[in-house]
């Protein structure tokens, strides 16, 4: 099938990059564990410093996106926030005692090919001093363009996170870079189940009934993902796309043109303004 390494390449390394700007409505609180509610706790406020949406996990459970209001208790705690495109982010905080709120600002970097091989060891060292989170491997799962990488990732990966719905996309991406289509189907379907509030795995089916000319399944799933993150270019694209082969030409221009006043230069919706103005000359 045309374009399959293509699509995979552009779809998983902006996967969950989200547009420019912060959120207009302000962090999201996240809801309150048992043990961190009483006078010892504080509210945190994580915020991505770039305006790259970030999926963080707070001492090994995912708390959802940035900017995040979570409360926490005193003491020491470990983040983990990814974002396939860039390199894991990994910080230890304080939660100082004392009224008021306190803020940590993580900085995402983009990644580099030449960076990944320094960035997989610097994974695997952090997953070594803490294994109660391998979610900084899962990002790099996501991340690798190598499949002997991605193994030795997987292998490194505890089994009862193997079906992590992020994971299960990047064993989605080689299972279909080999040629298993149905596979590739199947996981992606599986992530979708398990957790249907996440807006990539919904993106990454649509990318795929896209590429199966299954278009009308591709733009209700590319609508399911832009009103999870109505905030992500990506998802703009991707139903914009969808539109596009639907031969919907005026929907697939509001989208593209939604995706840019998100991020002003996105490929994808660049590219597909051109396929449209080509086509009307």
């Amino acid at each position: 099938m045309r374009g399959r390494s293509m699509t995979w390449v552009l779809g998983l390394v902006l996967l969950l990059l989200a547009g420019g700007r912060a959120p207009a409505q302000g962090p999201r609180e996240a809801p309150a564990t048992a043990s961190a509610d009483g006078p010892s706790s504080k509210t945190i406020l994580v915020v991505s410093r770039s305006g790259v949406q970030l999926d963080v996990w707070i001492d090994g459970v995912r708390r959802g996106g940035t900017p995040l209001a979570v409360r926490l208790e005193t003491g020491e705690h470990f983040i983990t926030a990814a974002a396939p495109g860039i390199e894991p982010v990994l910080e230890k905080i304080e939660v100082a005692a004392g009224p008021g709120q306190q803020t940590t600002y993580l900085l995402p970097v983009p990644m580099t090919p030449e960076r990944f091989p320094g960035v997989f060891r610097e994974v695997v060292q952090a997953y070594t001093r803490n294994r109660q989170n391998p979610h900084v491997l899962i990002a790099a799962a996501l991340l690798t363009p190598d499949r002997t990488d991605f193994e030795g990732l997987l292998a490194r990966i505890p089994v009862e996170h193997h079906e992590d719905p992020m994971l299960l996309l990047a064993r989605s991406k080689w299972a279909y870079k080999a040629g298993d289509d149905a596979g590739a189907l199947a996981l992606l379907e599986k992530a979708t189940a398990k957790d249907e509030q996440l807006a990539a795995p919904w993106r990454e089916r649509a990318r795929f009934m896209i590429l199966q000319n299954r278009l009308p399944e591709a733009v209700l799933d590319a609508e399911r993902a832009v009103r999870l993150e109505p905030l992500n270019a990506d998802n703009f694209v991707v139903r914009g796309d969808a539109y596009h082969l639907s031969l919907k030409p005026y929907a697939a221009q509001l989208d593209y043109e939604r995706a840019l006043d998100l991020r002003p230069d996105h490929p994808g919706a660049l590219a597909g303004l051109d396929a449209l103005r080509e086509a009307r000359q």
